[in-house]
């Protein structure tokens, strides 16, 4: 991450402010300084314009950083229909897994889960592979849940472990090892695994193939 003073200004004629315009100096100040360098003065002065000019077209911040996060999920691209059910489901999943690691916290803009184009371009997608390879309704519906709970999850963990200290596998390792053999006989015959435990976008992809497994072979969307 960089300081603000690595941003350039862009200056605004008048009359020409607009919501693309905003957005997108919004979205450079987010790569610029992350999601809480986005205030309405640093989106200002990136467009060279008065603070007060952006309340014209969004009404505060949130409502800005909303619009922000339904930008960033409306440029997730789609993978083609040609392709088979359960790699489509991955590519959706590995995308929107990648941007919440490029931008941690970026779940966090939408508290109140309301209902963005962004989101619902993804959520359609999803939905329509799933129900075309013969995916019940209510299963369809459980498993949209799960894929995003999944996503969210790993990335998450992602961001944390990232602070984890290299020896922390072996540590873990010798933790098992203490246990009580009767007591946890399975536990510590993994043991030994964590010395050189998986990276966490192995994890990832470990748990995506086990979500995606009963789509195996299924046709694609009719």
């Amino acid at each position: 991450m960089v300081s603000g003073s690595a941003t350039s200004k862009r200056r605004t004629p008048r009359g020409t402010l607009n919501r693309d315009g905003i957005l997108a100096a919004a979205m450079e100040v987010m790569d610029a300084r992350g999601l809480e360098g986005v205030t309405m003065r640093a989106v200002a002065e990136m467009l060279d314009v008065n603070a007060m000019a952006l309340y014209r077209h969004f009404r505060d911040k949130d409502t800005l950083l909303l619009a922000v996060l339904d930008r960033m999920l409306g440029q997730v691209e789609l993978p083609s229909a040609e392709l088979p059910p359960a790699e489509a489901v991955k590519e959706i999943l590995r995308a929107h897994y990648r941007l919440l690691l490029r931008y941690p916290g970026l779940h966090l803009l939408n508290p109140g889960y309301v209902p963005i184009p962004g989101q619902l371009r993804i959520d359609e997608h999803l939905a329509a592979i799933l129900l075309g390879c013969g995916v019940g309704a209510r299963r369809a519906m459980d498993l949209l849940a799960v894929f995003g709970r999944f996503v969210l999850g790993c990335a998450l963990c992602h961001t944390e472990m990232e602070s984890m200290d290299s020896a922390y596998g072996v540590e873990a390792a010798s933790q098992f090892a203490a246990l009580p053999r009767q007591r946890y006989p399975a536990l510590r015959q993994l043991g030994p695994l964590l010395t050189h435990p998986p990276g966490e976008d192995d994890i990832f992809e470990a748990g995506l193939a086990l979500l995606v497994a009963p789509l195996e072979g299924l046709g694609g969307r009719a």
